[in-house]
């Protein structure tokens, strides 16, 4: 729902599902009323990058309906009231930021410049206004930088995490940046638009598992409207606006652009570059090498000399070949009865 100008109000009674209320810079007093049967003790809070989500609940505690007011923690955001039918207000809601843990927090900014390091567990960072640095650290994360300057912190092993964006939280002169930390090599990170997500895949792909997600992607609009406009590398390499549109690969949900039989999204889930078969060149495909579990990037897993493909047991260095064969596979077939001894 959309109020526009002035001093406006929203009605939300039990039953009404989920609500999201969008106000642009005005001086008005904006009013939020809850009907009868919905009280304060009914309600929790949460932040959600600059928005503010209301949970509505039951008597048992279970969710059965959310108002998200959009940009509430913005500035210039018109000031909200929100009133119940008992005759109580709440005037501002505050809530408190998180500590990081080693299980999934919910970590928030403020509206200044703010860093933020998650440590292991799932987590769901938040910057606000500001110029913010964000970390998730190990464990898929979910990152949000909010209005200004953001840079989004992404080191090795530190899973599937997902840069959020929207474009209310993008004010002109804003540079977002992801910045790839030691031990992550530009020559290794791919680019996969998937056009029918709207994502761009940021995929380092020595980093079995790991990739970042950026939400509402579209190269085709303007760089300074993408959620980032650089990527940056611990090295000093820095790919501007033309150096990642270079580098982009379009491509879509289904897609299987080296036709290994694996899907691009379902190559990248389980750590196979969906840009070439055979990584290593030791004749075994990133699938198979994978079903096996020998090395990706190395031809010979097992170190005897013997590239995988042409190894009786790739991950065994005492066993090789057969003497006095090529490599390929020996088949020895036994009919019984029989006392006849086979030898190669």
């Amino acid at each position: 729902m959309l109020g526009g100008e002035g001093s406006d109000t929203y009605l939300y009674y039990l039953g009404d599902g989920n609500d999201i209320l969008r106000e642009g810079p005005s001086t008005g007093q904006n009013r939020l009323f809850f009907g009868p049967g919905i009280e304060e003790s009914d309600l929790s809070f949460e932040k959600a990058g600059i928005h503010l989500d209301i949970l509505v609940r039951n008597a048992s505690g279970s969710v059965t309906g959310t108002v998200r007011i959009l940009a509430y923690y913005s500035t210039g955001q018109p000031p909200w009231i929100i009133e119940f039918d008992n005759g109580d207000t709440i005037s501002q809601v505050i809530v408190a930021p998180g500590v990081p843990t080693n299980a999934p927090d919910l970590l928030e900014g403020s509206p200044d410049g703010d860093v933020i390091r998650g440590l292991g567990g799932g987590d769901d960072i938040s910057g606000f206004d500001g110029d913010d640095y964000l970390e998730g650290g190990p464990d898929d994360d979910t990152l949000r930088g909010g209005l200004g300057s953001d840079v989004f912190g992404v080191g090795p092993g530190d899973g599937i995490d997902t840069i959020r964006f929207d474009p209310v939280e993008r004010a002109p002169g804003d540079v977002d940046v992801l910045r790839f930390l030691s031990g992550i090599d530009p020559a290794d990170v791919h680019l996969l638009e998937f056009t029918d997500r709207g994502e761009l895949l940021v995929w380092p792909d020595r980093e079995p598992l790991q990739y970042v997600v950026i939400e509402n992607w579209d190269t085709a609009a303007a760089a300074a409207d993408w959620p980032v406009q650089s990527i940056e590398f611990d090295g000093g390499t820095t790919w501007d606006a033309a150096a990642i549109t270079s580098r982009i690969v379009t491509t879509f949900t289904g897609s299987d652009l080296n036709a290994d039989g694996v899907t691009d999204l379902v190559a990248i889930a389980l750590g196979i570059n969906p840009f070439a078969i055979d990584l290593d060149g030791d004749g075994l495909t990133n699938l198979v090498e994978r079903q096996l579990g020998t090395g990706l990037f190395d031809s010979d897993s097992d170190g005897d000399g013997v590239f995988d493909s042409a190894d009786a047991d790739p991950l065994d260095p005492h066993v090789t070949t057969f003497p006095g064969f090529s490599g390929d596979p020996l088949v020895i077939e036994i009919f019984t009865p029989s006392n006849a001894v086979v030898t190669p």
